[in-house]
This record gives C-alpha cells, structure tokens and sequence, in this order.
C-alpha cells in the first residue's frame, strides 16, 4: 500500500486500512451461467441466497463452462488466502482462517467487498448483524467474493451485486459507464463511519455526494469525522471517473483485463485485474483507442505521467509530514488551542492529499478536474498548520 498518511496519524488507521487493503482487486468476476446450466461434474459448488432468493455459487459451478475464465482467475490468486498463499489476494478465507483480523467485529464493514453475500446478511439480521460477536458473524458467510459479486446469474454481463452502489451513485449525479460500477463496489471511497453505524446499504458509499473533494470533506466535517480514512486503493473509481480516459469512453476492464485466444480458438477476458505494469499484454489493449503507436511508446508515455504524478505530489507529502513534525516537537511549548488546531489543518490536509492520490500513479486521474487541486489544496493547509506553530 502507497503510505499517502505521516506521523502518528498512520498509527490511528493500521488496523482498518489494513483490512481495505485486500479489497484492492475486488472485480472479480469469472463469467456466470444461469443455476439451471450447473455442471454435475468437479467439485460441489457452494450455495447460498442473495436477499431476492437467488443463488450464489462458488466459482467451481462454472469452471466447465468457461474452463480459461476460471483458470486464469485461479492462478491470480483470488480463491483461497491461507500462510502457504503469502501473495494470494484473500477473500473470505482470509477471515475463516483466522490468520487475519481475528479480533476484529463486523462492524468495520470489511466483508462489504469479501463475500457477496454482504447485503442479504445485513438484511437477515439487520442490527444485530453489527452487534454479532466476528467468529459467530464469520460462520454466517458460506460464499467468499463469486461471479456473482459481478455478473450476478447473467454470462457476460456486468452488473453490481452491491445495488446500492448504483443508487448512490444517481444520488451524485454521477454519469459513467455501468461496467466501472462493478468495480465501484470496492474501488470507490465508503463512508466507513456509516458502515460501522448503519445498517442501511444506502447510507454506506460517498458516492451519494459526487466525486468533488470538497463535498466529501464538508460530509466529514459535519459528521464529525475530522480525520476520514481515505485508502488510495479505495479511491480508484473516484480517480478515474472524470479523467481523459474515462472521457474517452475507456472502462476499468479495458485497461485490467486483456484478451487473450485459448488453444481452440475461443477469445476470452482474462480474469486476473492487473495494471499494464504487471501483465504487459495489456498494453495491447491500448490499441483500441492508440492506433498509432507502439508498445514502448505507450510504455514511456505511462512512465512519463507517473514522473510527473510524483513530481506533483511529493510537495504536497512534504508539507504534510512537515505539520506532523512541528506538532510533534511542539509538545508543551506551544499553546493547546493552537496545537489543536494545528492538528485539525493537519487532517484536513492529509484528506486533500489521499483524495487526490492514485494507486496508480496518475495513470487513473489524468486530466480529472477532481483531483486536480488537491495537492495543491493539501499544500495550503498543512503550510497554515506550520505557520501557526512557529
């Protein structure tokens, strides 16, 4: 995980910001086929209900079906976590392993994007799903994170398991292309006070108030959250919707998942959710839009937005770990109320400076008039926190 927060603040978020961590490749989404055309062959898929009675299965329901789909989704990693898979991407058995977050209680909202059965569950047992004590809540998931988290029971299609998602995002006056929605569900920033309070999905995705930082922090600042988490692996969606990219018409499977032939000639997604920078095949997939140029070119031109991504946001890393600094040294020398409010320019600055962070280096906000200022708007806090502690 990029460390985008400094000081004593990075102490304050570890154990939460560790759990979103994994969530970081959420769609997953191997090709689904209706219950009716499972397989009697291979292993026993795993059932469970959604809150409108649907199935859920476990990706071994559609391996025969879609044998390269769900092949490539194995070798990625995404089926099972335990200490023998250190670089698998756990799911639910990160969890039922009690490898991880064994102390931990529903109420972090973490199983939002590590099962699908998430809402139905919320719908069961409504309140008492928050009070439940984690190991009997982790007894109640039998499905880790399925086709159906992005298909739903529709080969070939994408739609959000977490509807919610959707709805919030029509409360934003958010316009996008519903395949990056599948990918919001995980990608895009919660509010994690709500998801730790209320167990209404509705309440649950910042989205509700748009993709403009300023909105977001105002929610903060009135909800009394003065020092928001804001993971930049949670903030994928938020920075990529609104850049050159997405204007272009680009989606996030464009540029996550290329294509590729089987032995028999079938074409297929490959199902692994990587960046170019891992999985060079993807720059092929650049074709689509940059016909005229090679793959080292498109290389050096991503290599040439990350040098300036960081060129932007190191000044902005720079006076926020300065602020820290100075409140630390500032001890008893300095008047309370101005380390107080010291502190307070110091969250609001570290917000700005995440908001406008990319996990991918620039590479998701190009152009997103969003995220433009951020660092800038990060600079002008964390300088007035300093000023008042000099």
């Amino acid at each position: 995980m990029r460390r985008v927060l400094s000081g004593k603040r990075e102490h304050k978020v570890f154990l939460l910001a560790a759990c979103v961590a994994f969530a970081c490749c959420l769609c997953l989404g191997a090709c689904a086929v209706q219950q009716s055309e499972l397989s009697t062959t291979g292993d026993a898929p795993m059932a469970s209900e959604t809150d409108a009675g649907t199935a859920i299965l476990s990706p071994h329901a559609w391996k025969d079906q879609y044998p390269n789909q769900y092949a490539s989704y194995i070798d990625a990693g995404y089926e099972t976590y335990d200490d023998r898979q250190p670089d698998a991407h756990g799911k639910v058995n990160t969890f039922f392993s009690a490898t991880h977050f064994s102390n931990m209680t529903p109420e972090t909202g973490c199983m939002r994007c590590h099962t699908s059965e998430f809402s139905s569950l919320v719908k069961e047992h409504g309140d008492g799903l928050f009070a439940m004590d984690f190991t009997d809540f982790r007894r109640q998931v039998t499905v880790g994170v399925t086709c159906y988290s992005c298909h739903g029971n529709n080969p070939g299609e994408l739609t959000p398991a977490n509807t919610w998602v959707i709805d919030a995002a029509k409360r934003g006056g958010i316009e996008t292309d519903e395949k990056n929605l599948v990918c919001a569900q995980c990608h895009a920033l919660p509010d994690w006070g709500t998801i730790m309070d209320n167990p209404d999905p509705s309440s649950w995705s910042m989205l509700q108030f748009g993709l403009d930082a300023d909105a977001y922090w105002e929610h903060y600042e009135a909800s009394g959250n003065e020092n928001p988490i804001v993971p930049a692996e949670e903030m994928e969606f938020n920075s990529f919707v609104g850049s050159i990219m997405e204007k272009a018409g680009a989606t996030c499977v464009d540029c996550h998942m290329p294509k590729a032939q089987s032995d028999d000639g079938t074409m297929y997604s490959v199902h692994i959710f990587k960046g170019p920078d891992c999985n060079e095949e993807l720059y092929e997939n650049c074709l689509g839009c940059h016909t005229d140029s090679t793959v080292e070119q498109r290389k050096a031109a991503v290599e040439e937005v990350k040098a300036d991504y960081e060129t932007r946001r190191a000044p902005a890393q720079a006076a926020v770990d300065e602020l820290a600094s100075a409140i630390e040294r500032a001890g008893n020398s300095v008047d309370a109320s101005k380390v107080e409010q010291a502190t307070v320019l110091l969250n609001k600055a570290t917000f700005y400076l995440n908001y406008g962070s990319d996990w991918g280096s620039g590479i998701h906000n190009m152009g997103n008039p969003n995220n433009v200022d951020c660092f800038e708007d990060a600079i002008a806090f964390a300088e007035e926190g300093t000023a008042l502690l000099a």
